[in-house]
């Protein structure tokens, strides 16, 4: 996967987001999600989706983010499916546990059939 197709997946997630925020009443933090193989033998493709989507976040904080009036810091919480379908339903459950609004991934086709 080339990097600007993984920047491009991340930006696209972002512009999601800021359908699914909604009105908020205070600056607010919004935590999206991405998960990849960081570990294992396609770690250097789960990196990239990493770095992409961490680029992402960077660029429009920077920018900053306004939505419905409000200012929005974006936080990204990268995961580490490992490529393995049952580490991926874990993570699945913690990105659930943890609120994010958005999720980036899988990568992998086995992966997210079982998230």
């Amino acid at each position: 996967m080339s990097k600007s197709v993984t920047l491009s997946r991340g930006v696209a997630a972002v512009g999601m987001l800021s359908a699914l925020i909604g009105t908020a009443y205070a600056d607010v933090t919004v935590k999206i999600g991405e998960v990849a193989p960081l570990t294992g033998p396609a770690s250097y493709l789960g990196k990239d989706t990493e770095n992409g989507a961490r680029l992402a976040v960077e660029e429009i904080d920077q920018k900053g983010l306004v939505v419905g009036g409000q200012k929005v810091k974006l936080v990204l919480d990268a995961e580490d499916d490992a490529g393995d379908p049952r580490q991926a339903t874990q993570v699945a459950q913690k990105l659930v546990d943890d609120e994010v609004v958005a999720v980036v991934g899988h990568m992998n086709s086995g992966t997210r059939r079982t998230a």
